[in-house]
């Protein structure tokens, strides 16, 4: 049987995860000896710690056996990482230390190699794809550097056209990463916004996971139901005080926690509303995600009483000092951290900046998320036609000031 293509149903359940966290305070110091038995090494390093103490020792201890370093930028380019991927024989491993961008920069020049091509892989006509004969899987080890994506903890990558930033992506288990060190050495200095966002990220991977009514499993409700308020409750910390180790481990460990839940399900019309609006914008990934949040829920509530009751009691049980009632209270707060790290202002300037026609950009993120039939008519808790679609996105734009 093939888990590329075994989908969880209303009466077959899979849960798949095929890597192996370590996570603590000085645990990177681990990653040279998990590269021990590799002769050649490539590196893909955030810009941010190409030069940083540990990168630099890191380089060192690999000595010779490291053949290639890259420096990751800017979000992952298709063309450059094509010609990476095609320039020389793979090494026996890659380590990637950074965010999402760096790990989805790694993983698609490791899907080349295993398939021949990073181009849609695991999607459509390519669902199920076996890997090439000689295709090569380098031992991969990531240290992520954001608490967000959750991205070395997931199948899941995306590159961008270099001139016409058109979307690549794929999904594959075997893209997932051997060995997760997750080190709160790394997020040391965060600024705020950049915590804010990145949580948010992760948080939203645990809520579209919570929300499938097929697709979801008791493993993943387990995951989602302890990372929500392990999120909330981490990041309030955070925000009120300096953060120390246990609290960053905690946004890490909780970010990676939302990368095995997403792969193992769908992402829903939160996910596919912000992709299409990011594309018209140049707010990020979590600020997109943002404005679609409160709408999906206020379609969803009365279909997923249920559900919300028993993340209410977990936030109870777990953050008591935070006083939620109702998953209403959740998201005020998130709004109220957005606030504070100067995110609202920002999402509400780059939506009301669209330069793009009113009809225009609702007609785009009306395709996006209405094509999706999957989400809409099986997996969303309360089934989506095209009225309540356009609904959704009325309410989302209206809220930033751009529905005039």
């Amino acid at each position: 049987m093939n888990i590329e293509t075994l989908f969880n149903s209303a009466d077959l359940k899979r849960f798949h995860f095929p890597g192996t966290v370590v996570w603590g305070a000085g645990c990177r110091d681990r990653i040279a000896d998990l590269a021990a038995d590799s002769a050649s090494v490539w590196l893909f390093v955030d810009a941010y710690f190409a030069e940083d103490p540990f990168t630099r020792g890191l380089r060192e201890a690999l000595g010779a056996r490291l053949t290639r370093t890259e420096i990751c930028a800017t979000t992952p380019r298709t063309e450059s990482l094509r010609a990476m991927a095609e320039s020389g024989q793979p090494p026996e491993a890659v380590i990637a230390i950074g965010g999402g961008s760096t790990m989805d920069a790694a993983k698609a020049v490791i899907a080349h190699w295993l398939y021949g091509t990073f181009d849609g892989v695991g999607m459509g006509e390519k669902r199920g794809l076996p890997p090439l004969q000689d295709g090569v899987r380098p031992l991969l080890i990531t240290a992520p550097t954001t608490a967000g994506t959750g991205a070395d903890a997931s199948r899941y990558y995306v590159t961008y056209g270099e001139t016409d930033h058109a979307k690549v992506h794929g999904k594959s288990w075997r893209l997932v990463a051997d060995w997760l060190v997750l080190d709160p050495a790394f997020m040391r200095g965060s600024p705020g916004p950049l915590l804010v966002s990145s949580a948010f990220d992760a948080f939203i991977h645990c809520f579209e996971s919570y929300l499938c009514r097929y697709e979801r499993s008791w493993f993943g409700d387990m995951l989602s139901l302890d990372a929500m308020p392990r999120i909330v409750r981490a990041l309030d910390r955070a925000l009120n005080g300096a953060p120390d180790d246990e609290t960053l481990l905690e946004l890490l460990y909780a970010a990676t926690i939302g990368g095995m839940a997403i792969s193992n399900i769908r992402t829903g019309n939160i996910h596919e509303a912000a992709g299409a609006l990011l594309e018209a914008t140049g707010l990020t990934h979590p600020e997109t995600l943002m404005v679609f949040l409160k709408p999906a829920y206020r379609q969803y509530r009365e279909a997923i009483a249920d559900r919300e009751a028993l993340l209410m009691r977990r936030f109870a049980s777990d953050a008591p000092e935070l006083g939620f009632e109702t998953f209403e209270d959740v998201i005020a707060w998130w709004e109220r951290a957005f606030d504070g790290a100067g995110l609202m202002r920002r999402i509400r300037e780059g939506v009301a900046g669209v330069t793009l026609p009113e009809s225009e950009l609702k007609a785009r993120i009306f395709e996006r998320v209405a094509t999706d039939r999957v989400w809409c008519g099986k997996e969303s808790p309360a089934p989506l036609d095209d009225d309540a679609v356009r609904g959704f996105i009325d309410d989302a734009l209206s809220a930033y000031e751009r529905a005039r």
